[in-house]
C-alpha cells in the first residue's frame, strides 16, 4: 500500500466518522403523534430536547444535559425554586404542564418534604420523558394524564401550596388556557397561604393580565429570565428581593443557586423583579 493510498483511506474513514459524529449529535427520533401533534426527542449538542411540532412549527418543552438528568440548561426552569423561597415553604406542589418532568425531579431531589402532582394531557410526552429523559413515577411525584382545566376544575387533589404553570403546545399556551375560567379554579386549588408561579413567554401579556385579575390582593413579582421568558409569581406575601437573597444563602437547593446567579449579574438566570400588590 503506499503513502497515497493509505492517506486517501485514513481521510475517508476520518470523513465517514465525522459523518457519523454529525448524526448522533444532531439525531431525532418521532416518538408518537396526537392530534397532529408530533413528540420529538432530539439530540442539540450536549442536551437532549423534548419538541412539539405542528403545522410546520415546533417549540422546545423540556430539555436534559446527557449524563445529569437534572440539568435542564440556560433557562427558566431553574427559576422556578424562587417560589420555594416563600414562608412557610411550599410542600404539596402542582405542576401544571410537565414535558420531560425535569422541574419535577429537581423539586424532588431538593425537597424532602415536597409531595407533587404533575399534570400533562399528552400520553406520547409521558412515554417520551419515560423512555428518553428516565423520568419514572415514585412515591413524591404523581402523573396525571388529563387536560390542566379539567384537572384544576375537578380534582378531588389539593389544596395545594404552590401552583407552577408551564402548559405549552407546539404554537404556545393554547387559547383553551388562556382564559379567566383556569385561573379562577387555580385560586380555588391554592391554600390561603399558597402561591402561584408562571412561565410566560413574549406575547403572553393576557395571560398575565389574567393572573392579575384571579390573584387581586395579593402581590405579584416578574422575574425576567431573558428575552422570550418571564417568571411570574403571585402569592399573598413576597419578600423583597434582598430577603429571598438571604434565604438563597442559606438553601443548597437550586433556589440559592439562582438568586446567587442573580446577584452575580449572570444572564440565564436574570432574577430582578419588579414588584407590587395588585389591587
Amino acid at each position: 500500500m503506499t503513502d497515497t493510498t493509505a492517506a486517501l483511506g485514513a481521510a475517508f474513514l476520518l470523513l465517514g466518522g465525522l459523518r457519523l459524529w454529525l448524526a448522533w449529535r444532531s439525531r431525532s427520533v418521532v416518538v408518537g403523534e396526537r392530534n397532529g401533534t408530533a413528540v420529538i426527542v432530539r439530540r442539540r449538542g450536549r442536551y437532549r430536547e423534548l419538541v412539539l411540532r405542528k403545522d410546520g412549527r415546533e417549540l422546545v418543552q423540556s430539555r436534559q444535559a446527557v449524563g445529569d438528568p437534572l440539568d435542564s440548561g440556560p433557562g427558566y426552569v431553574d427559576g422556578f425554586h424562587v417560589a420555594m423561597l416563600l414562608e412557610p415553604r411550599p410542600e404539596q406542589v402542582l405542576f401544571l404542564g410537565g414535558g420531560a418532568c425535569i422541574a419535577p425531579r429537581q423539586f424532588e431531589a431538593a425537597y424532602p418534604d415536597v409531595s407533587i402532582d404533575v399534570v400533562e394531557n399528552d400520553p406520547w410526552v409521558i412515554a417520551a420523558a419515560n423512555r428518553y429523559f428516565g423520568f419514572r413515577i415514585t412515591k413524591r411525584i404523581s402523573v396525571h394524564a388529563t387536560d390542566a382545566r379539567k384537572f384544576v376544575k375537578e380534582s378531588t387533589f389539593g389544596p395545594y401550596d404552590l401552583v407552577v404553570l408551564d402548559v405549552y403546545d407546539a404554537h404556545g399556551i393554547p387559547p383553551s388556557l388562556r382564559g379567566p375560567e383556569l385561573f379562577g379554579a387555580l385560586r380555588s386549588a391554592l391554600k390561603d397561604s399558597g402561591a402561584l408561579i408562571a412561565n410566560l413567554v413574549a406575547g403572553s401579556d393576557d395571560v398575565r393580565a389574567r393572573i392579575a385579575e384571579a390573584f387581586r390582593g395579593w402581590e405579584i413579582a416578574d422575574f425576567v429570565v431573558d428575552d422570550q421568558n418571564t417568571l411570574v409569581l403571585a402569592a399573598p406575601s413576597i419578600p423583597p428581593r434582598e430577603v429571598l437573597r438571604e434565604r438563597a444563602r442559606s438553601t443548597k437547593s437550586r433556589a440559592g443557586d439562582v438568586l446567587r446567579a442573580a446577584r452575580n449579574g449572570s444572564p440565564s438566570a436574570g432574577i430582578e423583579p419588579s414588584h407590587g400588590r395588585e389591587t
